[in-house]
């Protein structure tokens, strides 16, 4: 499989410099061209050979020799259907968007190592105490207004 990759991506790259060498001038355009012409007379002859390794002899593929056309599905063709199911609100992040959360730390003693809230600066008994809760249906502190004695004697009456 690496031999197989390794000879598509060298044909690749070697194919994208000819290409860019042949677009810099109309006379190297012209070259290429007739290089093209020449190297696929060529190459008709000896391509008839296959030894299996091809991206396009591979078992299960699509290219199996069929031409152009086929090869042009493939490689330029994006898929037409959607993917079935709720689409995402999700999104791929550039790297520059991945940074990490900011750094917490104490805002008394500005220590990385713990929050204002257990740092071991702070004075016991601080913290304000909680206030009874209060019933807004009675008035009566205690219990909330879920748990009202009086709610319920409401509810057997009626």
């Amino acid at each position: 499989m690496a031999s197989q990759m390794f000879r598509h991506s060298s044909l690749w790259i070697n194919a994208l410099e000819f290409v860019e060498m042949g677009d810099s001038n109309s006379e190297n355009h012209r070259i290429a061209m007739e290089i093209f012409s020449e190297g696929k007379k060529r190459l008709a002859e000896a391509s008839q050979i296959k030894d299996g390794l091809g991206l396009g002899h591979q078992v299960g593929s699509n290219v199996g020799g069929g031409g152009d056309d086929e090869l042009e599905e493939l490689v330029l063709r994006a898929p037409k259907k959607r993917a079935r199911g709720r689409p995402t609100t999700a999104r791929d992040k550039a790297a520059y968007e991945n940074l990490s959360k900011r750094t917490r730390h104490c805002t008394k003693c500005a220590s990385p190592d713990h929050t204002r809230q257990y740092c071991p600066n702070r004075k016991a008994g601080t913290s304000k105490q909680r206030k009874p809760p209060t019933c807004s249906r009675c008035g009566l502190s205690g219990h909330n207004r879920n748990s009202c004695a009086s709610q319920a004697q409401l509810v057997v009456i009626q």
